[in-house]
């Protein structure tokens, strides 16, 4: 998980506290945990259960690396690394 935490374009001297790893990480998750499940079943409505939860994880993970934790580690730098 530490690719998530490096500071755009700066080196990474020490990484966030593991609590912080985690608070930022569950503000990442929960939401697509709710949201793309929703978006997801009713298109997929009578496929095997195995295959909608391959086809949610994928996305979840896709969204998680691409998208939201980039965006995370930028909105909360400040708090992650500390002001340098």
């Amino acid at each position: 998980m530490a690719f998530w935490f490096t500071p755009p374009n700066k080196p990474l001297r020490h990484p966030p506290s593991n609590i912080k790893m985690s608070i930022v990480t569950l503000l990442g998750v929960y939401p697509l945990s709710m949201l793309i499940p929703a978006l997801v079943n009713p298109l997929t409505h009578g496929w095997p259960l195995w295959l909608q939860g391959l086809i949610i994880a994928t996305l979840i993970v896709a969204s998680l690396i691409w998208a939201v934790m980039p965006a995370l580690t930028r909105l909360f730098e400040k708090w992650l690394f500390g002001s340098s």
